[in-house]
């Protein structure tokens, strides 16, 4: 705590929850003196891993300690390694003659670490590590407790979708034009040569259209000359489709059921549109927003985990697993013991699809959680 009236400003400005901070804290416990190193590096390089996990998303971070700094780093899985959570680090620690921690010998002060401007990567700041080299030199401390205390912005834990790096950032379909009818993209629903034949209705199309944008379509053309298709989907999910399809243009309705989705889903699947990174992104991107503005239960977390494994949506899958792992983790254990993961199991089945494949789903809820075991989060 600074002894200056504007520099104490500052500091209490960074802790107010008016600014929508979350503050997690870690401890990290050394042990001294090191062991020889095997491998011949230096022994006081030392790394360790934990987790910031909270609401919808997560972060996993990584600290070192050499005998020049003490580093933390995050790695957001983006190739330009850009500042993602743009938040600030506080740092102190403990020494202690003895393993048993009974006994103290020095408690610093809680500093701020150094923010490098361009990543999540902070470091304590020159002539920080002296006081702690010269008691582990002089082998007068056993051990040492860093604490770590992360100020993340709250909004990308209930948005993570938001964040600068999502790649679900931004639109990717156009949007429907106002007036449809002036637009020549929609010239299909008044003159049409081609048919989509649903169990509840039938859709206008441009053959020479579907023959571009769907790969179904063109290996049913050369196959046959008929005049329409029958299909299984509902009207409801395949005239956006085929929409898609002829303009580009698609937006999810503003009401919709997660069987909507699925059904969608499975619709786009089968008629294969050339450009199906777009209109599946759009889907994606929806559901997140939809899965943060809910509440949700066990059953309803079983629900979206099926939505989000069997359709391979990254983003949602790492939403929901956050929210497994701060909510229903031990449910969820109980749910799927070891010895249940795999198509034998019903459940499994239901969820995850009859496919026998090792699931990273499992791998990534039991690894957020053991790394986050020890991290504690303070609401502010």
């Amino acid at each position: 705590m600074s002894l200056y009236f504007e520099e104490r400003m500052n500091e209490e400005k960074e802790d107010d929850p008016e600014n929508g901070k979350i503050v997690f804290s870690h401890p990290w416990i050394l042990e001294f003196p090191r062991p020889p190193n095997p491998h011949g590096e230096n022994e006081m390089l030392m790394g360790k891993r934990f987790a910031t996990v909270y609401g919808n998303e997560n972060a996993t971070w990584y600290m070192y300690f050499s005998k020049d700094d003490i580093k933390l780093r995050n790695y957001n899985n983006h190739p330009d390694q850009t500042r993602v959570w743009n938040g600030t680090c506080f740092i102190s620690y403990n020494l202690f003659y003895d393993v048993d921690m009974r006994y103290l010998f020095h408690s610093s002060s809680r500093i701020k670490m150094t923010e490098n401007t361009n990543v999540d990567c902070f470091k304590t700041p020159e002539g920080y590590m002296t006081k702690i080299m010269d008691a582990i030199n002089k082998k007068i401390i056993r051990k040492m407790v860093i604490f770590v205390e992360l100020h993340l912005p709250t909004k990308y834990f209930y948005r993570p979708f938001e964040k600068p790096t999502s790649y679900l950032l931004g639109s990717f379909c156009d949007d429907y034009p106002e007036k449809m009818e002036d637009d020549c993209r929609f010239g299909f629903m008044n003159k049409s040569d081609y048919s989509i034949k649903c169990p509840d209705g039938s859709i206008p199309c441009r053959r020479i259209v579907l023959n571009l944008t769907s790969k179904l379509m063109r290996r049913r053309f050369a196959e046959t000359k008929d005049i329409e298709m029958v299909v299984e989907h509902s009207i409801d999910v395949v005239k956006p489709i085929i929409t898609y399809l002829h303009s580009l243009c698609f937006k999810m309705p503003k009401f919709y059921d997660l069987d909507f989705a699925k059904r969608l889903l499975k619709a786009i699947d089968f008629f294969e549109p050339e450009q199906i990174t777009n209109i599946t992104s759009s889907i994606h991107q929806s559901l997140c927003k939809k899965f943060a503005s809910e509440i949700h239960d066990f059953d309803s977390i079983l629900v979206w985990t099926s939505i989000a494994s069997q359709n391979s949506l990254s983003e949602l899958e790492n939403m929901v697993s956050s929210l497994i792992v701060n909510k229903y983790y031990f449910k969820w254990q109980q749910l799927f013991p070891e010895n249940a993961r795999n198509v034998e199991n019903a459940m499994f089945r239901q969820i995850f699809g009859s496919e026998d494949r090792p699931n990273h789903f499992f791998e990534m809820i039991e690894s957020l959680f053991s790394d986050s075991f020890c991290t504690n989060v303070i609401l502010q």
